[in-house]
């Protein structure tokens, strides 16, 4: 064979397998571009998927609002607000100051005030017994029962993330503050209570 035919045949030889490298390169990126691709599919449909669960979710909501609105005049007070009130009262010397200090609210809601009240109490906490009597300080009512339960809820969970003693106690204190209820009622049934009380120290006195 003559040496010339010979190295053009190597030459040849070489560049088929460059070239055959360079096709197999090509095809696993090919692959990897397909398995992006599909991957970035699947994130695109679980976004858009998501999407439609929100939406869902928020129709419900606002249809589910509308009505409550229109039938017991449920209002939400949104965070920045409930802080904005909190805040007026004294820091120092006033309701912020002291553990023992008691809170009512009667139309409670899910309980945005009512955490917010829980969360300026546990600051003055020490340990788990100060959390306990910081949970017996507060009641709630509400005329809904979802709203009471979303209310003992929260509150709960913001002592577990706390403590992790006295939380059959915690959750006790709850079922018996955060109540289900016409407030006006609740606190006109109190006030006679209260009365009768007062009626019954003045009876033994004489």
């Amino acid at each position: 064979m003559n040496i010339g035919f010979a190295v053009v045949i190597a030459l040849l030889v070489f560049e088929i397998k460059v070239l055959d490298h360079k096709v197999q390169s090509c095809e696993s990126q090919i692959e990897q571009s397909k398995k992006e691709l599909k991957a970035e599919k699947e994130k695109v449909q679980l976004c858009l998927e998501t999407i439609r669960h929100t939406s869902n979710v928020m129709k419900e909501r606002f249809i589910k609002s509308r009505e409550r609105v229109r039938k017991y005049g449920e209002v939400y007070t949104p965070d920045w607000l409930v802080k904005d009130m909190c805040d007026m009262l004294s820091e120092e010397g006033g309701a912020w100051s002291r553990l023992d200090e008691t809170f009512l609210e009667p139309a409670c809601g899910t309980g945005n005030f009512l955490v917010e009240i829980l969360e300026r109490k546990f600051r003055l906490c020490k340990d788990y017994k100060d959390g306990l009597k910081a949970l017996s300080t507060i009641w709630g009512i509400d005329i809904l029962p979802d709203n009471v339960q979303e209310s003992r809820v929260r509150m709960l969970n913001m002592y577990k993330e706390r403590y992790s003693d006295g939380i059959d106690e915690a959750a006790r204190i709850l079922e018996e503050n955060i109540i289900c209820g016409d407030s006006l009622k609740i606190m006109k049934q109190w006030a006679d209570e209260e009365k009768e009380n007062e009626c019954e120290k003045t009876e033994r006195t004489y």
